[in-house]
């Protein structure tokens, strides 16, 4: 997510430090909101897979006892989540015909990673005030078993 987010902000950075012109053109404008359109496009597709593990790990809540405690008797444990990122979730599929404003570098199409894929990258451009907008796709955690402990009070 966190990639996602970032990607995003570059983008936006990037068309607010590009030359300030007197007057920006109708289809300027135009290829701007393409632009966004495709970087959200690209971003739901990246980043969903994660957000639905997040939720399946958030959801398996550990308990210690059933027992009612006695007041203040505390219990510390070590718990762990291990979730096993399916295939179907590591990667998507891209096409050019899915870009307004975008064009797969050297291609039509591509496999791409989710946030929970692999390290494969592609550049996505596009021209925009006649400069040309190159986007290189973010990673994946490329972990197929994502593992974590943690420490529970109760």
């Amino acid at each position: 997510m966190h990639k996602a987010v970032t990607t995003l902000g570059l983008i936006m950075a990037f068309l607010f430090t590009q030359k300030s012109e007197a007057q920006t053109s109708p289809q300027d404008i135009q290829q701007i909101g393409y632009l966004l359109s495709d970087a959200l496009l690209y971003s739901q597709q990246y980043i969903v897979p994660a957000t639905d593990a997040a939720v399946y790990q958030a959801s398996a809540a550990w308990v210690m006892s059933p027992k009612k405690r006695k007041k203040w008797d505390v219990n510390l444990g070590l718990h762990t989540n291990i979730f096993f990122v399916p295939k179907a979730d590591r990667t998507f599929q891209i096409q050019n015909s899915d870009f307004q404003f975008f064009e797969i570098e050297g291609a039509t199409s591509a496999t791409v990673p989710t946030a929970l894929g692999n390290d494969n990258q592609v550049y996505l451009v596009g021209e925009l005030g006649g400069e040309q907008v190159r986007f290189k796709t973010p990673e994946g955690i490329n972990q197929e078993t994502v593992i974590y402990p943690y420490f529970k009070e109760e």
